[in-house]
């Protein structure tokens, strides 16, 4: 379902951009530390959050991954499903991506997180996108006399 020539962006270091339905209107947009394991996306938050009480309220849900010179991004949509309890490993696997490796074992959460959920997506719905006039722009730069 992600077009391959995306999987890159998905093991880089970016945050992704949630995007959850609020009951007064408009989207609640917030952005993420993720992981993707080929099937799903994954992320934590609190449940002290805005972010878990819309997902509770409503679990449609939007996901943005932007890549960082801008000219391509991928998007997905689906349903939230809520892990009250969180998988140690999804924990591991996203402090090791935006942790360095000197730095990682000293941030890895220690036992369960009760005040902490899992929030997985299964992509129901993915648009890629490159935008190749904005790649011309950004290469610009680099052949100015």
């Amino acid at each position: 379902m992600i077009p391959q020539d995306m999987c890159d962006l998905l093991t880089q270091r970016n945050t992704a951009i949630v995007g959850i339905d609020r009951p007064s209107g408009g989207p609640h947009l917030s952005p993420v530390w993720y992981l993707w394991d080929g099937d799903s996306f994954y992320f934590r938050i609190a449940k002290s959050t805005a972010k878990y009480r819309h997902l509770k309220w409503n679990p449609s849900i939007s996901l943005l991954v932007n890549d960082h010179t801008g000219f391509r991004y991928l998007t997905v949509y689906g349903q939230a499903q809520i892990l009250e309890v969180n998988p140690a490993d999804v924990a591991a696997h996203i402090v090791k991506k935006y942790y360095a490796p000197t730095l990682a074992p000293k941030r890895m959460p220690q036992g369960q997180e009760p005040d902490v959920v899992t929030i997985k997506l299964r992509p129901e719905k993915v648009v890629a996108v490159v935008e190749t006039i904005a790649r011309e722009a950004t290469d610009s730069w680099s052949s100015c006399s």
